[in-house]
């Protein structure tokens, strides 16, 4: 008895007692915070039994949250695994993170970040991509130029010199000779095979008829764009569509939209190995300068910005012919690779071309159901022409060709042609396809312009708030809610079978990190 009477009265005992009940005000005090935040905040729609339930379950978390934070999983991007059977439930959207869950998803997210970050020095060496870095060693003040190669058509079987039917379209082939009939495919239509069904509707819906012809020679396409740190969605457009593309023209600068300074992520990633196998077809432009007026008019920054394009192509890219295609999309929209064959393989339709999107936020795990339209496919005479050299133009053409007298050109006709419908769509836009960290950085970074710019509202640039709208499909303003979606069901994304191969890579994309038992 006495031996426990010092032993109640020693430092240690009550240096013991102060730290245990610190450690339980601490629990009970974060307890409370995310249950008051989340469970009893008055927009809050969970059912009284909802409610009860949850309580329960975050009591029964919160004597655990040391051992769950303890046991943290040591596998980092990529190598990190989550659940993938696309089993959330549009019930549980609506439930707050558990206690310690939200500074658990930081963590996960960082190693996301950190793969791509400008602090990571180590080269790079993603599954397939072989090639030589021609990045490793590049000098600003020394940009590559660039010749387009010619290509013979090969996509056709020839007779007597001209092309006869499309193989990729073809089934098979009644007779021989001049007398053979192309027999087409349930995608393809046209004496040749060679008009993807999706193009033939889009056709129909025109004013006017087009009558369609193969080319004997291809055209070649250049497809520009601007970055800001979109690396895994850059991955999976040139992953998609290069098979069509000749150039990858992609503008980097060292401000941000808004007017602040940036480092040049792309380029410190190129040089790291990033995309090895495309380098030899990558031209990246570097501005290094911020318009006057921008950063109090976000949309003069914005058509400064874009209109560095055009420029750059005339000037550092050689065998340019008027009929070549210059296509100007933004990083995170990508038309299915067989509509950039169609139009590089074939005459007669009309320009510019625009593409009806399918409309993924957050990752291929939430849908808007409000398809993208995007204009933005030329030809070099109509750049030229047309557009004055103006590469912004493109994507606002609706205005400029209602302005031109609709006829016939050498190089085509002046009718915008969209293909695709909700129906049918041409492609995917992928829209803040980012961990939450990077999502603030694009919001804080963002023109000062098409307001509200949520940048301006601090209480919607913390982990916290971005990862519940991860986890609750639900926009910036608080009002638009968007419909979960697996990954499986969308078409779209048939022709990216290095996504499927290498999940891993793209798994925080494919399925949403901050639903609930994804990750843990």
């Amino acid at each position: 008895m006495g031996h426990f009477i010092c032993a109640r009265n020693s430092k240690v005992f009550k240096i013991f007692v102060y730290f245990l009940y610190v450690q339980m005000l601490i629990l009970f005090a974060l307890f409370l915070k995310g249950l008051y935040r989340n469970v009893l905040r008055p927009n809050a729609t969970l059912s009284q039994k909802e409610m009860q339930t949850e309580t329960t379950r975050l009591l029964r978390y919160s004597n655990k949250t040391t051992e769950h934070i303890r046991s943290d999983h040591d596998a980092v991007y990529p190598q990190s695994e989550i659940n993938m059977d696309c089993a959330q439930k549009d019930n549980d959207r609506l439930l707050p993170f558990r206690s310690g869950e939200s500074w658990r998803l930081e963590k996960w997210y960082h190693s996301i970040d950190h793969f791509f970050s400008i602090n990571n020095t180590q080269l790079l060496d993603l599954p397939e991509d072989d090639g030589h870095n021609l990045y490793e060693d590049y000098d600003l003040k020394k940009p590559r130029n660039f010749t387009l190669p010619d290509h013979d058509n090969e996509e056709f079987t020839f007779e007597n010199g001209k092309p006869k039917c499309f193989k990729s379209g073809t089934s098979k082939v009644l007779g021989k000779g001049s007398n053979a009939t192309c027999v087409c495919g349930s995608s393809y239509a046209g004496k040749h095979c060679s008009v993807p069904q999706i193009v033939k509707t889009a056709l129909s819906k025109l004013p006017r008829s087009y009558i369609i012809t193969p080319r004997e020679k291809p055209r070649r396409i250049i497809l520009a764009m601007t970055f800001n740190m979109e690396h895994h969605v850059l991955m999976l457009k040139m992953l998609q569509v290069h098979s069509a593309v000749d150039l990858f023209v992609i503008l980097e600068s060292n401000y941000t939209g808004h007017g602040d300074p940036r480092p040049l992520r792309l380029l410190h990633n190129l040089r790291r190995g990033y995309m090895k196998r495309f380098h030899h077809k990558i031209m990246h432009v570097y501005l290094d300068t911020f318009p006057a007026g921008g950063r109090a008019n976000g949309w003069i920054a914005e058509t400064y910005i874009r209109e560095q394009l055009a420029p750059a192509v005339e000037k550092r890219v050689s065998g340019l012919r008027k009929d070549d295609l210059f296509i100007f999309l933004d990083t995170d929209e990508t038309p299915s690779v067989n509509l950039l064959h169609f139009l590089k393989l074939h005459n007669g339709y009309p320009f510019p071309v625009g593409f009806v999107l399918q409309n993924f936020i957050y990752g291929f795990f939430w849908l808007n159901k409000n398809s993208k339209t995007v204009i933005g496919v030329t030809t070099i005479q109509m750049l030229r022409d047309i557009y004055k050299g103006n590469s912004d133009a493109i994507r606002g053409s609706k205005g400029v060709i209602q302005q031109l007298q609709k006829g016939s050109h050498p190089w085509g006709m002046f009718e915008t042609w969209l293909i695709g419908s909700p129906d049918n769509y041409a492609g995917w836009h992928a829209s803040w396809f980012s961990s939450p960290r990077e999502v603030i950085t694009k919001l804080t970074s963002a023109i000062n312009a098409d307001f509200p710019r949520w940048g301006d509202y601090p209480e919607k640039c913390t982990f916290h708030y971005v990862a519940t709208l991860f986890r609750k499909g639900e926009y910036f303003d608080g009002k638009v809610k968007f419909d979960p979606i697996c990954f499986k069901d969308i078409y779209v994304l048939k022709d990216l079978s290095y996504l499927f191969k290498y999940k891993k890579y793209f798994n925080f994309m494919l399925q949403n990190p901050t639903a609930k038992d994804v990750i843990f």
